[in-house]
């Protein structure tokens, strides 16, 4: 009779569990499929009628003791509208991958609260903003992609707080900047890709740079260093500019007053040099050498 006791006490615990756990991630994917403009309708079987098991949704994965939803693939789906805020809801989410989409709008900075994330696919999309520093609190993040999007600003310095990070892409945005040196002391970090951005300035040598090849810096005009065969030069752009733009003014105007000297010169009246006696005229040609000479000789 107890053990027969201890048993139903234990199965309805575990029901309690479970209309517990469906109460919170189970609303929170109906919250996040409203979120979305489904043209396709392929998230058709998410629904809340109570036969509708949420760990069966289309790209649903849960856990099989806990019930909870630790992977969430909407990719390749035709969707519309913004990151839902409420994704920070999913606490136990490890793997969220929703490329090849329509989305846009920025990257919620709560994201940065879903601790457990391990893989954050976000790229192909028409995502717009920055990248919230607040992913810096994702230590256990192993794979960031937010290439192919309209994303701004500079890169986060405190990403190199993920230290479990194997692979970066945030490539074909407009990221601006120049890129953190601290990203070198990331051990884990075997993959970066920056390329067709904004990006400006050296582009660092230290620590783990050394595992990248060019084509990972490729396509930022600012970009300078070693990887780039591009030299950066010491002094300022600005200050070479004006230097330059001195010296073809200097030149210009000194050629300029040459011109007008020439001009001067040639449209002078021209006064014929006077002969041996002080006269301007002409000696006749019939006038004979030797009366000159006889003249010369008197005087």
């Amino acid at each position: 009779m107890a053990f027969r006791l201890e048993f139903i006490l234990l199965v309805s615990l575990f029901c309690l569990g479970f209309a517990f756990v469906d109460s919170e991630d189970g609303a929170t994917l109906l919250e996040i499929k409203k979120s979305f403009r489904d043209v396709d309708n392929v998230l058709y079987d998410w629904t809340d009628a109570p036969s509708s098991d949420y760990c069966v949704w289309r790209g649903v994965t849960c856990d099989n003791v806990t019930f909870n939803v630790v992977a969430l693939d909407l990719s390749f789906n035709e969707l519309y509208g913004d990151i839902p805020f409420s994704i920070s809801k999913l606490k136990q989410l490890e793997f969220l991958d929703v490329r090849n989409n329509s989305l846009t709008g920025s990257i919620p900075e709560n994201v940065g609260n879903c601790t457990s994330f391990q893989v954050l696919e976000l790229n192909d999309n028409h995502l717009s903003g920055h990248i919230p520093p607040e992913l810096g609190k994702l230590t256990e993040l192993f794979d960031l992609n937010v290439a192919n999007n309209n994303l701004e600003g500079p890169i986060p310095d405190n990403l190199s707080s993920c230290t479990n990070l194997n692979s970066l892409d945030i490539s074909n945005n407009k990221i601006s900047g120049s890129i953190p040196s601290s990203l070198g002391d990331l051990e884990h970090l075997l993959k970066l890709n920056v390329s067709y951005n904004n990006l400006a300035g050296d582009i660092p040598t230290s620590n783990n740079f050394s595992r990248f090849s060019p084509d990972s810096f490729i396509g930022n005009p600012g970009l300078c260093g070693y990887w780039l065969s591009s030299p950066c030069h010491a002094s300022h752009p600005t200050e070479r500019v004006v230097i330059s733009k001195a010296a073809i003014l200097g030149i210009a105007l000194g050629a300029l007053v040459i011109l007008l000297m020439i001009l001067i010169a040639a449209c002078r009246p021209h006064t014929p040099a006077p002969f041996l006696d002080g006269s301007l005229d002409k000696p006749g040609a019939n006038s004979s050498p030797f009366a000159y000479e006889h003249k010369n000789i008197g005087v």
